[in-house]
């Protein structure tokens, strides 16, 4: 954002010129705009590819898989990548119909910044409830598996609680961390970057 800060305080400072400058910076900005979304795509479809493979791996071992337990957590973990496929899916179609040169660019900005926003709350609150739904799950079907005594009997133990409890608090925390940066390095940070450039051309305009 260097150059633009640069061809702005230019502006600022030739008046005489003010037209020729703010459509210099439009056009900077326009371009800036552009580019954030056609990264947000890339990582879009990197996703995607990923997901589907990950699919197609779940598929196969869910269908070979001669252990009736590996086999009930495969599909449930096909089930959640089916539906994040979908959500990529969604979310690459819904990227693709804006077009940074074409219409007017401020409400371009605007309604791409809210889609971006709605599409970031999904997949926090998807993972706040996946993770523990899944972890649930999991202990549910071991409970079932070896029995309902069996399995409660366990935490009767003090040591083994206290372990099972630490475990599963370091491994929840680790993963809703990761998610939070991964979140931030794919989207976040896109979004922040399309959100400046919203705000100065609101400020570009208003002067």
């Amino acid at each position: 954002m260097d150059d633009l800060d640069k061809l702005k305080s230019i502006w600022q400072k030739a008046p005489a010129s003010a037209s020729r400058q703010k459509e210099d910076i439009a056009r900077m900005l326009q371009g800036e705009s552009f580019s954030v979304v056609l990264r947000l795509k890339r990582n879009v479809r990197a996703e995607l590819l990923f997901t589907l493979v990950t699919t197609l791996v779940l598929l196969y071992v869910g269908i070979t898989a001669a252990n009736p337990r590996l086999a009930w957590l495969i599909w449930v973990l096909l089930a959640i990548s089916l539906m994040y496929l979908l959500y990529y899916i969604n979310k690459l179609r819904t990227l693709s119909r804006f077009s940074m040169t074409e219409g007017n660019l401020k409400n371009n900005l605007q309604n791409l910044t809210e889609v971006l926003r709605g599409y970031l709350k999904f997949y926090r609150i998807s993972y706040v409830i996946l993770y523990p739904a899944f972890f649930i799950a999991v202990l549910w079907k071991t409970a079932y598996d070896v029995g309902a005594d069996t399995f409660f009997r366990a935490f009767e133990d003090t040591g083994f609680l206290l372990l099972f409890i630490a475990l599963a608090s370091v491994i929840l925390a680790a993963s809703y961390i990761f998610t939070g940066w991964y979140l931030r390095k794919l989207y976040g940070n896109h979004l922040k970057k399309l959100q400046g450039i919203l705000n100065q051309l609101t400020e570009m305009l208003r002067e």
